[in-house]
C-alpha cells in the first residue's frame, strides 16, 4: 500500500516540478553563457589574471547547469518509463486474490513503515546525510529501484547542481557586467 502510494504520487510531484526545473536551467544558462562570453573575450583582450579567473568560475557554473539539465532530462525519462509500466500493467489482466484480514494487513504496513522509519534514521553519509537516509528510505518504501526507476540517480548530486544553477543566475549576471568593464577599462 505505501509503495504504490510512493509511486503514485512522487512522479506527480516530480512532474509538477519539472516545469519550474526547466526555467531554471534556461535562465541559468543564459546568465552563466553571457558571463563565459564576456569573461573570454576579456580575458583574451586584456589577458589579465582576474578575467581568467572569471572564465574559470563561468565554466564550474556553466557545469553545473549542464549536470542539473541532464539529471532533469534523465529524471524526466525514468518517470515516463515508469508511468507506461504502470500503464501496461493497469491493461493487463491479473490474478484475482482473496485480500487477507484487515488486522494481518495493518500489522503488516505498520511493521514496514516502522523499517521504512529505521532507514531513514541512519545516516552515514560524508555531506547531505540526511538527503542520503531519506531517498534510501524512498527506495525502499517504493519497492526497490525498479519500482521508482527516478530514484536510481543520487539526488544530492541533482542538489548540488540545483544550487548551483540558482547560484549560476545572479553570478552569472554579476560576472558579466564585471568582464564588460573589464573589456570597456582594461
Amino acid at each position: 500500500m505505501t509503495s504504490d502510494l510512493i509511486n503514485r504520487v512522487f512522479p506527480s510531484i516530480i512532474r509538477f516540478g519539472s516545469r519550474p526545473g526547466g526555467v531554471i536551467v534556461a535562465l541559468a544558462a543564459v546568465a552563466d553563457g553571457f558571463f563565459l562570453l564576456f569573461a573570454v573575450l576579456a580575458a583574451v583582450t586584456t589577458g589579465a589574471a582576474f578575467a581568467w579567473f572569471l572564465v574559470v568560475v563561468a565554466a564550474v557554473l556553466g557545469l553545473l547547469v549542464a549536470l542539473l539539465a541532464w539529471r532533469r532530462v534523465r529524471l524526466t525519462r525514468h518517470v515516463d518509463a515508469m508511468e507506461a509500466a504502470l500503464e501496461a500493467q493497469q491493461l493487463s489482466a491479473g490474478v484475482v486474490d482473496r485480500p487477507s484480514p484487515a488486522a494481518d494487513r495493518l500489522s503488516e504496513e505498520m511493521a514496514f513503515l516502522e523499517e521504512v522509519r529505521w532507514e531513514n534514521s541512519v545516516r552515514t553519509a560524508r555531506y547531505f546525510p540526511r538527503i542520503e537516509a531519506a531517498q534510501r528510505a524512498l527506495v525502499l518504501a517504493a519497492g526497490g529501484t525498479v519500482n521508482a526507476p527516478y530514484l536510481k540517480d543520487d539526488l544530492r548530486v541533482t542538489l548540488v547542481a540545483l544550487l548551483g544553477a540558482l547560484l549560476a543566475i545572479p553570478v552569472g549576471a554579476l560576472g558579466a557586467m564585471i568582464s564588460i568593464t573589464i573589456l570597456a577599462f582594461g
